[in-house]
Formats: structure tokens, C-alpha cells, sequence
């Protein structure tokens, strides 16, 4: 006969206190065999211990980042801010010439639009995209050694907290940073400094071919107004300069890039598109300062390191419930009940948090109140580097392209850190095949640029460690990530976060509240326990996160 609860208050929903009739799991199975049922309660057959239960290693991730010092930082709002601290590298000082006229100085900040491109020939744009068209009428050759001429410079990453476009990322995202967009003006050039710019045989030349040096004698802010919406679209900083070093070659020479509009319209990703071989050929560098005897201090910049995001907290609930006689019958299958609830509903608990720590997605839903906190996966897909991974079709040649890619120093200017990589089962497996292929088939060598190395255990955890490049990788198994397009995820232990919410005494991380509701407090015959928690997931240095799909 069905459960009576017409006495007691039920919460909302289908949830019902489990009784003794009824408990979570029916053992009233029928078997493939029949000579020991395993449906018959009377007999236990000498099962024993013969079940396997999940533990921390099915949610490594979220395990790392609860259990690893310093990776807990309480906050005492559930709506948080937090900045990110990007050191301004040597590899960060560079521009690219956008424009160049060897007759012109300009004695002040000045502003262009398509009306009227005042003596720069060189600097033409088309419609609303104010996209750059450049068109070099004067070629660094044309220019004597100790010839005064002017450049137009731009940049393409964010100068307030050193914002860089993530590897993978293509002009079609709303956070693409294109060249001289607002807010990239290379503010570092200063008069006395040497540059370096880059050159090629063409207009709009990728290939270099040689470089000239020249000294700043002084520098000017620039900025271009949009011919249809009138707003100003590009900035940048015009450079006049005297020339300390020709060109090797007599044939007419251009600034690398000058001219091409298709060279920053998407970011770097492996192979010939690396920054290496796609942007670096262009890029225009200090090499360092000149100064007459007697001189002056000279001038000074100042970086502006930071950059902040926002956080955001969630409440996780899940509820035990069971009848009193229910809790105080003993089963023949793990014996106490009310134990085995608690066992499933940490495990429930866990596996809720470790997806959400990987899946989440940050909005708040202003009808309700309710606030989501946002996952791994999420603010990589969003932030971070993107690479293809194929098991098919990937060799150890495209693996290491992108590892390259990814630890370029003039990308990655900080130093990695504690980076683990969490991967699906197939790639898992994919991985080690590959490592066995060079275990069984070749002579392995300290030369070799990619080997298994050894198997260990980070915090209880197992993982694999591979040598790529002369660097290493440890890789773990999750299987939050099977059956996602999520292939391998490289994630930052030192940039990732769990913040419980916690003040005015009140402690939010994941609390058990017993006996919510009791015979003793209701008098109603069933008992409630909560597990709840009120915590928010925080990831920054987005250089350092990177999906493989």
C-alpha cells in the first residue's frame, strides 16, 4: 500500500522522506541467475564489501581546488570583485608602423578622418569600419642616415592591465582587440629611445628582409575619427624620428605589414599563424636609449598593471530525508540507512559542485534573485586559448605546435605555474598510446622532444607526466569532461579559486545542518538534514587557461 504523509509537510516538489517500505534503493531485484537470489532478503550470500564507491578522485578539480593551500579565499558578499596583476615584460613594448612620411614633423597631437588625411597619404580607411588601408607613398630606403622622417604607430593589446587577444580568438568575437583600437595607444615611447622597425622589399610585405634603427626625437598622441558615426574609432602616437641606421640593401624598403589589412584581423594560433611567425615579423621594438653628455634625466612612463572582473556566488542545496522507523531499521545491504543516505548525498553533493566548478555560467536572474557563479570551461571558452584537438587526425607535430604556442614567452610573459591539464577518457587513452608508441618502438633519448615520462600522484589524484618541448605536463583524467566537446582543458591551480561566503560570524562554505527538521522540533516522525553551500568559483590570468576542442 502506497505511504501515508497526510500528517506531515512536505516540501514543494516530488521530495519524500523515505520509509521503511520504501527506501531509496529497492534490493527486490530479479537476477539473470537464480540457484542465489540476490532478491531474497533473508540471505546475504556473503556479499561483504563487494560494492565500489566514488570518491575524490571522479572530481579532481574540484578536490585540487578545496584541498590545496591558499586555494580557498572566503568573501564577505556574495557579488565580489577581484583584480588581476599582468607585469608589463620587456616583450610587451612594441608597436606596429601603420604610416610613414619622410617629409612631414608633426609639432603636435593631431586628429585624421577620411575627409582629411592631412599630408599622410599613407594613412586612408574605409567606411564605417575605420579598418586600416595603408597605401606607403615613401619607402625607408628613400630616407638618408641622420634624415629626419615621421611614423604613425599602433598597438594591439589593452595598456590598462596589459589585455592581450587569447590564442584562437578571431575578429568575429565582441572582445577581438584590433589594431589602434581605444584603449591600445603604446604610451611607452619616449624621445632618446632607439627603435627597431622591421622592413620588407613590398608595400604591405610580411617577409622581413632587413631592419633600419632610428632615434625619437619626439612624440605626439594621434587619433582617427569614424567618417560616419563621428566618434574616434583609432588612436595611436606619431613618432618623428631621425635615422641612425639605413638599410643594408638600396632597393626600396617598407615598414613589415604597412599596408596589409588581413595581418591583424585574427590573433595567432599554431604553425605559421603563431605569434611568431604572424604578428612578431611586424612588431617594432625599443632597443634601447641615447643620450648626449650632460643630459637630463630624460622622460618616464607609467604602466597600469591591473585589470578587474567580477564573481559571483551560488547556493547549492541537497536534502536527506527518511522516517524515523526507517532510520532505526537495520538493512541487510550496508546495514545502516540513514549512513548510506549520507554517503549518496555527499557524493551528489560533490559531483553538483565539481560540474558546476567546470560548466557554470555567471548571470543573475533578477526576477528570482538567484545568482550563478561561472565554471572553468566558461571563462576559457570566454577568456582563454583555444586549440583543435582530433585524435584522429592530430600528430605529435600539431600537439607541439600548440604547446609552443602557448608557452611563447612573448605571450606567456609570466612565469606558467602550477598548470594541470584535465582531459576526457578517449583523449586519456589517445595520450597514452601515443606514449607507448615511443616506449615500444624508439630508443628513447633525453633529445626526445616528446616522451612519457613517469605516472604519480598530485594530492591522492593520479596523473601522467609528459616532456614536451623541454617542458612538462601532468594530465589527469576527469570524467566531468566525457561526452562535452571539451577535449582537454589546461587550467591554472594558481589562478583558481573557491570563495565561500563568510562574515559577521556566519560561515556559508558547505555546511551540514542537521535535523532541520525533527520529530523532536515538528512532531512529525521523519528527520530532514541539509548539506548546503554558498560558494562562488574565481579564475584570472586568462593567458593561462586553455581548451583544446
Amino acid at each position: 500500500m502506497p505511504d501515508d504523509y497526510a500528517g506531515i509537510t512536505l516540501p514543494s516538489g516530488s521530495g519524500v522522506p523515505h520509509t521503511v517500505d520504501h527506501p531509496a534503493t529497492s534490493f527486490n531485484v530479479t537476477d539473470n541467475e537464480t540457484t542465489l537470489n540476490v532478491g531474497d532478503l533473508r540471505r546475504g550470500y556473503n556479499f561483504g564489501n563487494m560494492y565500489t564507491l566514488l570518491s575524490y578522485k571522479r572530481d579532481p578539480f574540484l578536490h585540487f581546488a578545496n584541498t590545496l593551500q591558499g586555494r580557498k579565499r572566503y568573501t564577505d558578499d556574495p557579488k565580489w570583485k577581484y583584480t588581476t596583476k599582468r607585469k608589463t615584460s620587456a616583450y610587451k613594448r612594441y608597436g606596429y608602423v601603420v604610416g610613414i612620411d619622410a617629409d612631414n614633423t608633426v609639432s603636435a597631437d593631431v586628429a585624421y578622418s577620411a575627409a582629411s588625411p592631412a599630408a599622410w597619404t599613407t594613412f586612408l580607411t574605409s567606411g564605417a569600419s575605420g579598418a586600416f588601408k595603408i597605401s606607403a607613398s615613401n619607402a625607408l630606403a628613400d630616407v638618408s642616415l641622420g634624415q629626419s622622417f615621421s611614423v604613425l604607430m599602433a598597438s594591439d593589446y589593452k595598456t590598462a592591465g596589459n589585455i592581450v587577444n587569447p590564442i584562437g580568438r578571431t575578429s568575429a568575437h565582441s572582445d577581438f582587440i584590433n589594431l589602434g583600437d581605444l584603449g591600445t595607444r603604446p604610451n611607452w615611447f619616449l624621445p632618446q629611445q632607439v627603435i627597431k622597425i622591421p622592413t620588407a622589399s613590398t608595400k604591405g610585405g610580411t617577409t622581413v628582409a632587413d631592419y633600419v634603427l632610428a632615434k625619437i626625437n619626439s612624440v605626439f598622441n594621434w587619433t582617427y575619427t569614424n567618417s560616419t558615426t563621428g566618434a574616434v574609432a583609432k588612436h595611436g602616437v606619431v613618432l618623428n624620428l631621425t635615422l641612425v641606421k639605413v638599410p643594408f640593401t638600396s632597393t626600396n624598403e617598407y615598414p613589415v605589414g604597412c599596408g596589409d589589412t588581413t595581418l591583424f584581423s585574427v590573433e595567432h594560433t599554431t604553425g605559421t599563424s603563431s605569434l611568431a611567425q604572424h604578428l612578431e615579423p611586424a612588431r617594432t621594438y625599443i632597443v634601447g636609449t641615447v643620450y648626449h653628455e650632460l643630459s637630463g634625466y630624460g622622460e618616464t612612463w607609467r604602466p597600469q598593471p591591473y585589470s578587474t572582473e567580477i564573481g559571483m556566488n551560488q547556493i547549492f542545496k541537497v536534502t536527506a530525508m527518511m522516517s524515523n522507523r526507517a532510520r532505526a531499521t537495520s538493512l541487510k545491504f550496508g546495514g545502516n540507512p540513514w549512513q548510506e543516505e549520507w554517503e549518496d548525498k555527499f557524493l551528489e553533493m560533490n559531483w553538483n559542485m565539481g560540474q558546476t566548478m567546470y560548466f557554470g555560467d555567471q548571470w543573475e536572474d533578477t526576477a528570482t534573485g538567484e545568482t550563478y557563479t561561472e565554471g572553468a570551461i566558461n571563462y576559457t571558452l570566454n577568456n582563454g586559448n583555444q586549440f583543435t584537438l582530433t585524435t584522429s587526425t592530430k600528430t605529435i607535430d600539431d600537439f607541439l605546435e600548440d604547446w609552443s604556442a602557448f608557452n611563447d614567452p612573448r605571450y606567456m610573459y609570466s612565469e606558467l605555474g602550477n598548470i594541470v591539464y584535465f582531459c576526457r577518457s578517449d583523449v586519456w587513452n589517445w595520450l597514452h598510446m601515443v606514449g607507448g608508441f615511443f616506449q615500444n618502438n624508439l630508443q628513447m633519448s633525453p633529445n626526445m622532444n616528446f616522451m612519457f615520462n613517469r605516472r604519480g600522484l598530485l594530492n591522492g589524484v593520479q596523473y601522467s607526466q609528459f616532456s614536451v618541448l623541454g617542458g612538462n605536463f601532468n594530465i589527469i583524467r576527469d570524467v566531468h569532461l566525457d561526452g562535452t566537446h571539451v577535449k582537454m582543458v589546461g587550467l591554472s591551480l594558481d589562478d583558481a579559486f573557491v570563495r565561500p561566503l563568510f562574515a559577521n560570524g556566519y560561515n556559508r562554505d558547505m555546511t551540514v545542518y542537521p535535523a532541520v527538521k525533527s520529530i523532536e522540533n515538528s512532531g512529525e516522525d521523519y528527520r530532514v538534514d541539509l548539506i548546503q553551500a554558498d560558494v562562488g568559483y574565481q579564475f584570472g590570468a586568462n593567458e593561462k587557461m586553455s581548451v583544446w576542442l
